[in-house]
This record gives C-alpha cells, structure tokens and sequence, in this order.
C-alpha cells in the first residue's frame, strides 16, 4: 500500500477519490495490525 502511494507521490492525494480510497486502505490495514496485536 505505501510503496504504491510513494510510486505516486502526494498528487494522488489532491483527488478527493483518491484521498477517500486511501483513508479507507489506511483504516483496513491499522484495523488488522490491531486485531493481530490483540490475537
């Protein structure tokens, strides 16, 4: 996920859709290291 967003760099994020698709990816992964950590 971050090696695709560094290919892109921050103009991606000037896409509201994008910022959105990337949010959500960023909450996925954090919500799985949480779950991880917890198991």
């Amino acid at each position: 996920m971050l090696k695709h967003h560094n290919q892109h760099g921050t103009g991606e994020l000037a896409s509201p859709v994008s910022a959105g698709r990337w949010v959500s990816s960023s909450r996925r992964y954090l919500l799985k290291l949480r779950l991880n950590h917890e198991a």
